[in-house]
């Protein structure tokens, strides 16, 4: 059978290492990256069709042409808004959203302690609905997992699959991350060896880390993503410990360094790459 004009210039493209235009070649996190930036254009300057095209290895033609057609019919239906910000006020609606009553009070100091270690100069703590039901789903199903740090960073793990999982409109599978929380290799030594022989078996698979849903182009939720991946894998051959028990052995495989300073590297609204230097005292 004879070569279509689409399929040859496909295979050119994948002959010379680009991703084919349309969503049916996309991966699933890279058409929710797609989604999501386009979902936050209307409420950040710095997105344009540019950095989106940028960002993907596509043209700004062909992310409008491609996908701000599903975009607007995700919108239309309107079938998602757990993205809003919190409104502490209003209990029955974070409910509504998920969330269980009684950990409200732990939720609430969550929030504050995020202000307080990131700051509000790069983005805004504040959790949306969709981090606060996940936070919950921690607390839920984990319950030797009490420091707050932990909870929020392990909280924005599955908010980042959530939100991936939303924009490519597939399921959402943390079939990894609940099995981490069943083993919990972080109680003693003979809970982490178990956990690791169970890996070694085939039994249940490692934590993936390869996802980027995380990657919304400069947006808040991008900011939160990128430092809570950062920080659930610090400390080299043990990043499957709790986030706070991976700080002391970060420190000792990294005895000069008294902050954890971050560069990252991004495209600003006409293109071109910058970056921005952060420091957190871990």
């Amino acid at each position: 059978m004879q070569e279509t004009r689409a399929e040859y210039i496909a295979r050119w493209r994948r002959a010379r290492g680009e991703s084919p235009p349309d969503s049916a070649h996309k991966r699933p996190e890279e058409v929710a990256k797609i989604l999501a930036a386009l979902d936050q254009m209307e409420f950040d300057d710095n997105i344009t069709y540019a950095t989106i095209a940028s960002e993907v290895g596509m043209t700004p033609r062909n992310v409008m042409k491609t996908y701000v057609p599903k975009w607007k019919e995700m919108r239309r239906r309107n079938i998602n808004n757990s993205m809003a910000t919190v409104d502490w006020n209003d209990i029955d609606r974070i409910v509504a959203e998920g969330v269980n009553r009684e950990h409200l009070s732990v939720l609430l100091r969550i929030d504050a302690w995020s202000r307080n270690f990131f700051g509000t100069t790069d983005f805004d703590p504040t959790p949306s609905y969709r981090e606060l039901r996940w936070q919950s789903h921690v607390m839920t199903y984990a319950d030797s997992i009490s420091r707050i740090d932990d909870i929020w960073i392990l909280g924005q793990q599955l908010t980042l699959r959530d939100i991936t999982a939303y924009y490519s409109e597939t399921s959402v599978d943390n079939a990894d991350l609940n099995e981490w929380m069943g083993y919990a290799p972080w109680l003693d030594d003979a809970s982490e060896q178990r956990y690791l022989d169970a890996i070694e078996r085939g039994v249940i698979s490692p934590i993936q880390r390869e996802y980027v849903g995380y990657a919304l182009l400069g947006t808040d939720q991008h900011w939160k993503g990128f430092l809570a991946i950062i920080l659930f894998g610090l400390a080299e051959g043990k990043e499957h410990l709790l986030p706070s028990q991976q700080v002391p052995l970060w420190k000792e495989q990294n005895p000069l360094e008294d902050t954890l300073r971050i560069k990252y590297q991004w495209f600003d609204k006409d293109g071109n790459k910058t970056h921005i230097d952060k420091e957190l005292n871990i």
